[in-house]
């Protein structure tokens, strides 16, 4: 393992919401299965938080310690991850009915982390804060088309892009011109 596997491997078992919950092996996760995330989506993800190109694995530690303190901002402000730890939904119910376990969602997080945070080095976390404002479910018609084709999750580049643009914006973030070419694609 490099060194990169390694901290995303403690990454998942030192972020509360990821502790036990994160499925190591598999890049999917089955309908019957206990856990919430991959370890994969959280990998993919945390290379689009810091811009970086797959096969890329050497961090600093301020890399890692703003990973760490992503993770952990965002887990702090989706509301569905707090029930999670609460134990009032299970990761079944949560996969079933929400998006934010997903990896396409994990990945686009990842994008909009890493705009947002170049955009606001300051005060990136305030943003943050307004993910609790978004609605996650499945049912909402703004990830159709980004994340959902009719109702199913769908894996396109485009679409964590797309997704990315919505969470930027919910973030109270505009979107920069490169940004508003996925929207106009």
């Amino acid at each position: 393992r490099d060194e990169f596997s390694k901290f995303i491997v403690n990454l998942a078992n030192s972020i509360e919401v990821f502790d036990g919950r994160v499925d190591l092996e598999n890049t999917s996760i089955s309908n019957r299965s206990k856990k919430a995330f991959t370890l994969n989506a959280i990998s993919d993800a945390t290379m689009r938080l810091l811009g970086k190109p797959k096969g890329v694995n050497k961090f600093s530690k301020e890399e890692k310690a703003l990973v760490k303190e992503f993770w952990e901002e965002v887990s702090n402000n989706i509301p569905e991850w707090q029930l999670l730890l609460d134990d009032k939904i299970t990761p079944h119910e949560l996969r079933k009915g929400f998006i934010n376990t997903n990896t396409n969602l994990l990945n686009a997080l990842g994008v909009a982390g890493h705009v947002i945070i170049e955009q606001h080095p300051d005060d990136w976390k305030v943003k943050i804060r307004k993910l609790k404002n978004i609605d996650w479910s499945r049912n909402n018609p703004e990830w159709e088309g980004r994340l959902l084709l009719n109702g199913q999750m769908v894996r396109l580049a485009k679409g964590i892009e797309l997704a990315a643009n919505i969470i930027i914006q919910k973030c109270g973030v505009e979107l920069s011109e490169n940004r508003l070419k996925y929207e106009s694609k």
